[in-house]
């Protein structure tokens, strides 16, 4: 760290200088992280100010961040101390911003200045003396707001550069004293917002401009505090991060009146946009056209954002999908996505009698097209149909063509034998269509929540005549018996969770622990699938031992849960007899992956597994 990012040395008769900290949120900015800090190193303060120190709040990347960070702060040994907080599980900014400002109220100097910078974000010369001098010129003031600018302006980013700027202007035609919903580089008092909390949402900076909205609290915008931020790519980016904030904007004005209905505000916005468009006539044209393109897209897409902010829940996405359902950004993640759809197109081709027509319905789901119904037709004689929603048909595809569970690979002794099945999470009934063809002597317990999926499921069922062989029990496994909220229950998703905040709309559902649910099941299980989005835990950890001495097979979804990790499972399962076999994490997701268990010595293979369809 160069000289001039830190204060001089202050004479014996100056005033103490005021302490100031640096929060840098990140997930995933290994390629990113090291601009942003040396930015920051090479921007000096202002004098009377010091830094406390640098935080950079890791919210469980898989890329290396951390490591990325420490070897930094390794090489710069005379600046500020760094220290890295890395979450046990990924919660989102405004969680983990949340839990580092709780600490700085019991923990802090209330009167220090926190300054949140953007990990991808880069910091421009002169920026602090801007983002500072309000604090100094107005003692009461609690946030001072700073400007982006965008760092490429190459074709294929004309369109989100534009509307970067837009926004920016926007911000100042408004006033200065104005709240704003910004959040790539901000400062606040820390007392200043001691009744103030970050909860789990995607709106982390909109939280922030409610409650300042809402409690009149003083506030600034510094707009030659800038950072150089990289604009979105192509129109599926621009799409998602501008019906995400179009959309977002419109209810936090229809329900906090942030934005609202101030007198000339449509006057202003296209002054604002005229402004902006003189100066760059080409990426007004780009804007426009991205605008007019996306909003029809999104009306065929009829895709709905929500503000609880939630991890993909579930493995069954499609291949080389990020953690938002994006198109991974590296060549090797590129790579690997589209040979992971080259393996699925010849998965299905080898599988399902009516593979032309799934392959179309899969890339009639990816370019947004979502109606009617899917159906899934295998060789076997398995046929399961499911809404044309990409998280209702991806488990189908991925357990019928893609064997998620590898039930191809193993050989039973005597399928004919009476087994008893339970399915918890049993969703439309893949999995118990699959296992009830290779086990013809089995009879299954379906477990499964949802109100909405609980319609399909029994049409599946008696479509592969399964009725007189399956039983439907409509209940989420939880610790104890009683009721909870069931989140994201509106399109059949296989993401559909009891975990608070997971997405979409809480709908009250009955719960029963695993051991109150086998007497409602006929009898303890010979073998068991766990998919229920998190409620695995409870079914293992809470449960009694003897509710597990028969299972001889368990096939399990792991998901991420705060405080909770897949050894935890698999500890607890040793101890019971069962042992791992094997465990496909994914790579995109800490604590989420598939994994098969079993009590017998050794699992036995099928020598052919194209032999059992």
């Amino acid at each position: 760290m160069t000289p001039s990012s830190l204060v001089p040395p202050a004479s014996p008769d100056a005033a103490p200088a005021v302490g100031c900290r640096l929060v840098v949120p990140a997930y995933n900015e290994a390629a990113r992280i090291g601009r942003c800090l040396d930015a920051v190193a090479s921007s000096p303060l202002p004098v009377g100010w010091r830094w406390t120190g640098w935080t950079v709040l890791d919210g469980a990347s898989t890329d290396g961040t951390p490591d990325v960070v420490r070897q930094w702060a390794e090489r710069r040994r005379d600046g500020p101390p760094v220290a890295v907080l890395v979450a046990a599980t990924r919660g989102g900014k405004a969680v983990d911003l949340g839990h580092h400002h709780a600490r700085l109220l019991v923990v802090g100097d209330p009167e220090e200045i926190v300054v949140v910078v953007d990990a991808d974000a880069a910091v421009q010369p002169g920026t602090f003396a801007a983002l500072l001098a309000p604090f100094v010129e107005h003692p009461s003031t609690a946030v001072v707001w700073g400007v982006d600018v965008p760092d490429d302006t190459s074709i294929g980013r004309w369109a989100s550069s534009f509307q970067m700027e837009l926004v920016g202007e926007l911000a100042r035609r408004a006033g200065g004293s104005t709240p704003r919903a910004y959040g790539r580089l901000f400062a606040y008092r820390v007392g200043a917002l001691r009744d103030f909390a970050w909860g789990p949402s995607q709106l982390d900076d909109m939280q922030l401009a409610r409650f300042v909205a809402e409690r009149s609290v003083p506030v600034a915008s510094a707009w030659s505090a800038t950072v150089a931020a990289t604009p979105a790519h192509g129109w599926r980016d621009f799409y998602l991060q501008t019906y995400r904030f179009y959309w977002a904007r419109a209810e936090e004005a229809a329900e906090h009146d942030l934005r609202g209905a101030a007198p000339g505000r449509h006057r202003r916005a296209l002054d604002a946009f005229v402004a902006v468009a003189r100066r760059h006539p080409a990426r007004a044209g780009a804007y426009l056209l991205a605008r007019l393109g996306t909003a029809a897209y999104h009306r065929l897409r009829r895709e709905q954002f929500s503000a609880a902010w939630a991890p993909a829940a579930s493995t069954k996405l499609p291949a080389g999908a990020g953690r938002e359902g994006r198109p991974a950004g590296n060549g090797s993640a590129l790579r690997e996505a589209v040979g992971g759809r080259l393996a699925l197109a010849r998965q299905c081709r080898a599988e399902l009698r009516n593979w032309p027509t799934v392959l179309a319905r899969v890339v009639g789901s990816y370019l947004g097209w979502h109606r009617g119904v899917f159906t899934v037709s295998c060789r076997a004689g398995v046929n399961v149909r499911a809404p044309n929603r990409v998280l209702a048909l991806s488990p189908v595809i991925e357990v019928l063509a893609g064997d998620a569970y590898r039930l191809r690979g193993l050989r039973w002794e005597d399928p004919s034998r009476a087994r008893h099945v339970i399915d918890v999470g049993a969703h439309v009934g893949s999995f118990t269509c699959a296992l009830a063809h290779r086990l013809p002597g089995a009879r299954f317990t379906c477990v499964e929540p949802s109100p909405a999926t609980l319609t399909w499921l029994h049409a599946n069922l008696a479509a592969n005549d399964l009725s007189s062989r399956a039983e439907v029990v409509a209940a989420a496994v939880a610790e104890t018996d009683g009721e909870v909220d069931l989140w994201g229950t509106d399109d059949v998703s296989c993401e559909a969770s009891a975990i608070a905040g997971s997405g979409g709309h809480p709908t009250p559902v009955t719960a029963m622990s695993f051991d109150s649910l086998l007497p409602l099941a006929g009898g303890r299980p010979d073998i068991v699938k766990l998919d229920c989005e998190g409620g695995e835990y409870a079914a293992v950890l809470c449960s009694a031992e003897t509710s597990w001495a028969t299972v001889q097979d368990l096939f399990l979804e792991y998901h991420p849960v705060p405080g909770h990790t897949f050894e935890e499972i698999r500890s607890r399962l040793a101890v019971l007899g069962l042992t791992l076999v094997w465990d496909d994490p994914d790579p995109r997701t800490a604590e989420l992956g598939l994994a098969y268990f079993t009590r017998r010595p050794a699992p036995s293979r099928n020598p052919d597994p194209q032999a059992t369809p």
